[in-house]
């Protein structure tokens, strides 16, 4: 993450628990301490509804999770600013199985075995518009393969200008099926994808992760 100011409005986070683990990204409309307060108080929300959820019998997917949270901020972030939304996307991994929910920016996955990167569109509705976001949010499901790399970014890295023009969703993949292509690890796929954006102004928070699916092996 590599904020336009001193603070940025950019979310992310991992939390593990014992049944799966939560891979979630998001981006608070506006910039500065207001959006950087409001996505610790959306943050906070998330990781209280997602570890007590984690020792019930059933599972909460990723759209009742953001619902739940949806209704707990609501209220206040009427009261910060009647515009105020964050949109997002939630991961929930078991395996080579993931389960998401939240309208945000499209996910890209790199697949090892074709070596191609597929674009997947998020749907469902962001955090704070209005009181129950429920019925507007629905679980999808993907699956992952040994060696796939999903990236998640917001709109910081896309909306960048290189050599004049918008790096765009189209850019970021190319940039991405790249790196991976040559056998980079996560982490060198980040920072290689920021150096196509060096020494370019940068009018919004920057935020991306990779992660890569090794399955377990079972003796």
């Amino acid at each position: 993450m590599v904020p336009a100011s001193t603070v940025g409005g950019d979310y992310y986070d991992i939390i593990r628990t014992d049944g799966c683990d939560w891979v979630l990204i998001g981006d608070v409309s506006g910039h500065g301490v207001t959006a950087g307060l409001t996505m610790m108080m959306i943050q906070t929300a998330i990781r209280t509804v997602v570890l007590s959820g984690a020792g019930s019998a059933v599972k909460l997917t990723p759209a009742q999770v953001l619902s739940k949270v949806n209704a707990a901020v609501r209220s206040n972030l009427q009261k910060v600013n009647e515009d105020h939304y964050m949109t997002i996307t939630g991961l929930q991994l078991e395996g080579g199985s993931v389960r998401y929910s939240g309208l945000h920016q499209d996910i890209l996955i790199y697949r090892a075995s074709s070596r191609a990167v597929e674009r997947v569109e998020t749907r469902g509705m962001w955090i704070g518009p209005v009181d129950d976001i429920g019925p507007l949010l629905r679980d999808d499901t993907l699956e992952l393969t040994s060696g796939d790399i999903v990236l998640l970014y917001t709109d910081g890295i896309t909306e960048a200008m290189v050599g004049g023009k918008r790096f765009g969703t189209d850019g970021l993949a190319t940039a991405f099926s790249q790196l991976a292509s040559n056998g980079h690890d996560s982490g060198s796929i980040l920072k290689g994808i920021m150096q196509n954006v060096e020494g370019v102004a940068q009018p919004d928070d920057v935020t991306m992760m990779a992660v890569r699916y090794v399955p377990r092996l079972v003796a």
